[in-house]
């Protein structure tokens, strides 16, 4: 009887553990859904007018937002801890992949946009290297190689275009958005100390000058198509998002699920919006639609899972697409994302942070609950 009622406890432990473990990922479908649409602008997984990979990330840095606003309000982490955490979750991953994206390229001479012999001779550029390994390692600056390129005559020079840029060079070629996670982190616990009104006018004079470069030549270099200080307007409204959900009350209702529906039906149809409106679209959306969503599910452990899958096949999948170029006769789109996601699983069973502390969590839960007497 004793045995019996301590593995229950036991198993009880187990479940609670897992669940604490897994929910700190939240909005998990609506960002697999999102990573799903750039692996499509890479290599095509499904004929719908899906969003296109750039206006995907435009969206991810607003589910970012949110998520950063609510890890340093709920959870009163100090500002080094929450920068440790950060490290912690996002960086032994991204290392993995760029050692996997270089493996594959020296060894098997497997890159979606470059051949070995390019790569190598980028490398012999004193500038080449560093600029190429400086971003591949720590990652801040990449979105800059989209505007240079290595000179006839040694050095450095800005393009205008990305044809022949820097950016064909780095392993783990769609890290670029990840140098605007990381400002982000860093600005993260300090705008959340802002007030809505000084944040709400730093967002809109983002949005203001994003604006400004869509409507004038501007738009025409690539040096501006990613530019922090014009997409900074989609972490402050993802922050603003958070403390109107904060402000709503608890208990779900049925409109959260129509955001869902409706927020899904935007992200697959959203392709269909043309220039200049497309990279406002489906963020502006998901500003609006994500408190509701996140009501909805933050107690469900399937979309916490999800969402924890979801930075593994962000950061794998253009590897597995130069494999099967290099390999494969006629890739299709479901292989694709099959394997994707299958590597997804095995990185994420890995690395992920969560399991490592479930069993110190089964441990202190076990100890603090008194054992049963057999009296």
């Amino acid at each position: 009887m004793v045995i019996t009622i301590m593995l229950i406890g036991v198993r009880v432990n187990l479940i609670s553990a897992c669940y604490y473990a897994f929910r700190e990922l939240e909005l998990g479908i609506i960002r697999l859904l999102l990573a799903i649409a750039v692996c499509n602008s890479h290599f095509e997984l499904t004929s719908l007018p899906m969003v296109d990979g750039h206006e995907a990330v435009l969206t991810f840095f607003a589910v970012s937002g949110f998520y950063m606003a609510m890890i340093l309000a709920e959870r009163n982490e100090s500002r080094s801890s929450f920068y440790k955490n950060r490290v912690r979750s996002l960086y032994p991953m991204f290392l993995f992949a760029v050692a996997v994206s270089a493996a594959l390229l020296f060894i098997l001479d497997a890159h979606p946009l470059i051949d070995r012999f390019y790569m190598l001779e980028v490398l012999r550029n004193p500038w080449g290297a560093i600029i190429v390994l400086w971003t591949s390692l720590c990652v801040v600056g990449q979105e800059l190689l989209f505007s240079l390129r290595v000179a006839q005559g040694g050095g450095l020079e800005f393009i205008s275009g990305n044809a022949a840029s820097l950016y064909n060079c780095v392993f783990l070629v769609q890290a670029w958005s990840l140098s605007f996670e990381i400002v982000f982190y860093f600005l993260a616990p300090f705008l959340v100390r802002v007030k809505d009104s000084k944040l709400l006018a730093l967002s809109l004079g983002s949005l203001f000058l994003r604006l400004v470069i869509v409507m004038t030549p501007l738009s025409e270099n690539s040096f501006f198509l990613r530019f922090f200080p014009a997409d900074f307007w989609l972490f402050g409204f993802g922050i603003l998002s958070y403390r109107y959900y904060s402000r709503l009350p608890k208990s779900a209702s049925s409109l959260d699920y129509v955001a869902f529906i409706l927020l899904i039906f935007l992200v697959l149809v959203a392709g269909r919006v043309g220039s200049p409106y497309e990279c406002f679209f489906l963020p502006m959306a998901a500003v609006l639609l994500q408190p509701f969503i996140f009501r909805a599910f933050q107690s469900l452990l399937l979309d916490c899972i999800v969402g924890k899958v979801t930075y593994p096949f962000y950061l794998l999948h253009y590897a597995v697409i130069g494999l099967f170029e290099e390999y494969s006769e006629d890739p299709v789109g479901w292989q694709v994302f099959a394997v994707s996601m299958i590597a997804a699983v095995i990185v994420f069973i890995l690395f992920n942070p969560g399991l490592g502390g479930i069993k110190s969590k089964i441990s202190a839960r076990s100890s603090a609950s008194p054992v049963p007497s057999s009296a």
